[in-house]
C-alpha cells in the first residue's frame, strides 16, 4: 500500500507558479513517468492564509516516494519560499470514500491536459 508525497511551494505570484510548472514539474513528471508508467499524481493551484501556491501531491510506495524526493525536492526548494512537504491524507469525508479514487484520476487528467496546453 502507498503514500501520498505533498507538497506546498509557496510563491509570490500567478506567474511563479506558472515557472513551476513549465521548468520543474512539467520535466518531472515526464521523466518520472519514464520511470513509473503508472505514476499517479496530481496539482492544484491553491491560496490558504499562508498565501499563493502550488500544491503537488503524488502517490507511491517508500521506495518511489524516496524517487520523487530525489526528483523534486532540490528543484522546488530552490524556486519556493518556502517549500512544505509532507505526507497527504485523501479527503474520504470529502469526496465519499468509494469516490476518492475517481476524484484522484480526475484532478490528474486535468493536470496533464492543463501541463499539455502550457
Amino acid at each position: 500500500m502507498g503514500e501520498w508525497l505533498y507538497y506546498r511551494a509557496y510563491v509570490q505570484d500567478l506567474d511563479k507558479i506558472r515557472d513551476l510548472l513549465e521548468d520543474v514539474v512539467n520535466p518531472a513528471i515526464t521523466n518520472l513517468k519514464t520511470k513509473f508508467r503508472d505514476l499517479r499524481w496530481f496539482y492544484l493551484q491553491y491560496i490558504d492564509l499562508q498565501g499563493l501556491h502550488l500544491r503537488l501531491r503524488l502517490y507511491g510506495d517508500h521506495d518511489r516516494l524516496a524517487a520523487y524526493e530525489d526528483e523534486l525536492d532540490d528543484p522546488l526548494s530552490a524556486r519556493a519560499d518556502p517549500l512544505v512537504k509532507r505526507l497527504y491524507e485523501p479527503e474520504d469525508d470529502k469526496y465519499g470514500a468509494a469516490g476518492v479514487p475517481f476524484a484522484e484520476r480526475v484532478f490528474q487528467l486535468g493536470s496533464e491536459a492543463a501541463l499539455a496546453c502550457a
